[in-house]
């Protein structure tokens, strides 16, 4: 009940994507725009429309006791084609060429969309060297730099101030989910009990924490009353995150003594965080094979 009430909030939905020029961001804007201008393209069995298909909050309910699809069974339910999509990347490639160098979607499609999204603003992303494999160090170009990357908190605030600017620039009115679809991060050393070691830890210039891009994306999100999607299997989410997304925890009455005193303004909208792992594609498909693999009596060492 809580999730539909934040969905229906404004007109326009906000979804912010880190590590947009993924495979995975890339495809959602597409999809996003093939359905918001009702595209049709050729493949090899015929020719196909786009549709919402799978999308639980974008179809009908079906079958004598409504099935799933939420569409119509809630007053004002935010249409997908309406919201507005955005993230960072660290990479500067445009997504329109990342979509075609991914070869994910059908070329017809990839022609058709491939123009506006080269034009659409990547944000830099921050990010730690130290979290991701070398092999992505070289083609990262578009990180947040300078002063914006002196500390945890810079980096904290960065993010916050990226979400504020977007949000008004695309005139969101209705709840925003920022979704964590950048590359898997190594762990996270820092363990920490309660939302406010959490802030205190970040607000610390001096702290030396080992603390990942993803929990700064993801406690900005909390403080700007933005809902998170942990996509990757890393320990982003911990019952000190879980504590900081509690409607609760920000109210706009918080003790000057307390951590979250901090950060204000903040904002105290509901909001979730949720996720381990997409399971999407080859990782489900690398899950299904190792169990099929351990059936036969095998032990493999790498995937």
């Amino acid at each position: 009940k809580s999730f539909i009430a934040m969905m229906v909030q404004g007109v326009t939905a906000g979804i912010l994507v880190v590590g947009i020029g993924g495979n995975n961001g890339v495809t959602l804007l597409a999809g996003q725009i093939a359905n918001r201008d009702k595209l049709s393209w050729e493949t090899g069995p015929g020719r196909v429309s786009a549709n919402w298909f799978g999308c639980l909050t974008q179809i009908p309910p079906r079958g004598v006791h409504g099935g799933v699809g939420f569409q119509g069974r809630y007053e004002g339910l935010a249409s997908a084609d309406k919201a507005a999509i955005g993230g960072w990347d660290i990479r500067s490639t445009k997504l329109g060429q990342a979509l075609y160098d991914c070869r994910v979607l059908e070329p017809d499609l990839v022609r058709q969309v491939r123009e506006e999204m080269d034009g659409m603003d990547i944000m830099p992303g921050v990010w730690d060297p130290s979290f991701i494999g070398e092999s992505q160090h070289e083609t990262a170009l578009n990180v947040v730099s300078g002063e914006d990357n002196s500390s945890t908190r810079c980096r904290l605030e960065r993010i916050r101030r990226d979400i504020r600017m977007w949000k008004e620039k695309n005139n969101v009115d209705g709840h925003i989910t920022v979704i964590w679809s950048a590359s898997v991060e190594r762990p996270s050393e820092a363990e920490y009990k309660s939302a406010d070691e959490l802030l205190e830890a970040i607000y610390d210039d001096s702290n030396t924490d080992d603390i990942s891009p993803s929990v700064l994306y993801a406690a900005a999100s909390a403080l700007e009353g933005c809902s998170f999607v942990n996509g990757g299997s890393q320990n982003t989410l911990s019952a000190a995150m879980t504590s900081l997304f509690e409607q609760s925890y920000r109210q706009p009455d918080a003790p000057s003594t307390s951590a979250l005193s901090k950060f204000a303004p903040y904002s105290s909208c509901p909001a979730y965080c949720l996720g381990t792992d997409f399971k999407a594609g080859q990782t489900k498909f690398k899950t299904a094979a190792v169990e099929y693999l351990r059936a036969l009596g095998l032990s493999p060492r790498v995937i």
